[in-house]
């Protein structure tokens, strides 16, 4: 079973990306029927395209969220090993990939000492993203403090974030930016001493960021990603613990510029625990979310939003014995680009996975 913190279970794991093509050659390896993304009956189809790794250690890399805007300008974000100068072994570092229309390259990024680790970025202009993860001293204490970073549209910074936790366990894994002075960032914190965990939700106001308030007696539950198509509509999704086994079910909130409330969601099945990792909202009726149905295997969980419900359709990687997408950026809705990760056995690493999807509709 997948949980959100990577660092316990998916530690350098190797990456995983999706992107839509109308590009024949494109679509012909790997091909797949993908979800209906509109409140029409469009599909997308999903195509695999190479993507680079460090590798700098046995467990390969990871890529977890990733923004498009436009079918020749993505950014994806996740973890891969890095060995900085003057340290004796490789860590988990940052890693930032870029799409260009043709390939995805490696773009530099910052790092605090120890582990650091981004899991969602948003893109308002190719010269202002920000992207959202965390940082610990160590990698297996299962402690962590918000992450933030910023790109001017030449190079990555890091900034200033609150931890509202009452602990040392602050993590945001999905953030978006609806303009440059308007943010919303999502995750989770945990008590280390009773092992549970509560959302966290914040928002970057064009200057500093702050804590903003989550749905109450919402505990046990945890958000993963966010996606905005306005200051006062936004869409969060994640995971929240049921009351029947297999105790994860998918969790769906919604934003209206003061308060977030939670809306219900389709789940895979009751025979396995079920994640929503990422969340793109193409407009108020066209959201697609992706995450995992964990069994004795990982597969692929996509849903859909069409303005009034969510429902469970059709995904890509179901030719991987695991497989799980962990990010997903629809500009359009005819166009999606998805990031996550598979294993072609039940012993291989993880490794970059990339497709594409689009709708002639």
């Amino acid at each position: 079973m997948h949980l959100r913190v990577r660092a316990v279970l998916l530690a350098g794991a190797a990456l995983v990306t999706l992107v839509p093509s109308t590009s024949a050659a494109a679509l012909a390896a790997h091909s797949v029927p993908a979800m209906s993304h509109a409140a029409g009956d469009q599909q997308l189809a999903w195509s695999v395209v190479p993507s680079p790794n460090r590798q700098a250690k046995p467990q390969g890399d990871e890529l977890f969220g990733v923004t498009c805007l436009s079918a020749t300008s993505c950014t994806a974000v996740g973890v891969g090993a890095k060995k900085e100068p003057g340290s004796t072994f490789a860590e988990d570092k940052t890693l930032v990939e870029r799409w260009n229309g043709t390939a995805w390259s490696i773009v530099p990024s910052p790092n605090r000492p120890g582990v650091s680790i981004l899991e969602g970025v948003s893109c308002v202009s190719a010269s202002a993203c920000t992207a959202v993860g965390w940082s610990a001293a160590l990698h297996a204490n299962g402690h962590g403090q918000t992450l933030v970073e910023t790109w001017n549209g030449t190079a990555w910074s890091i900034v200033p974030s609150p931890n509202p936790g009452p602990g040392t366990r602050d993590f945001l894994y999905g953030v978006s930016c609806v303009t440059a002075a308007f943010c919303t960032a999502v995750g989770r914190y945990g008590v280390p001493t009773t092992q549970k965990s509560d959302p966290i939700t914040e928002i970057w106001n064009g200057s500093t960021w702050s804590v903003a308030p989550n749905p109450p007696k919402l505990h046990n539950a945890d958000l993963a990603s966010v996606s905005c198509v306005s200051a006062t509509a936004c869409t969060a999704v994640g995971s929240r613990r049921r009351i029947t086994p297999p105790d994860r079910g998918t969790l769906a909130e919604s934003w209206n510029g003061s308060s977030w409330s939670v809306v219900p969601s389709a789940d895979a099945g009751t025979d396995a625990d079920n994640f929503l990792y990422s969340v793109s909202c193409a407009s108020g009726t066209s959201c697609i979310a992706v995450g995992v149905a964990s069994t004795s295997t990982d597969d692929t969980l996509v849903e859909a939003w069409n303005g009034s419900s969510w429902s469970a359709a059709p995904s890509p990687g179901t030719q991987y014995i695991n497989a799980l997408l962990n990010g997903v950026s629809c500009p359009s809705a005819s166009m999606c680009m998805a990031a996550g990760e598979r294993a072609a056995t039940e012993n291989s690493p993880f490794l970059t996975l990339t497709a594409l999807g689009t709708s002639s509709g």
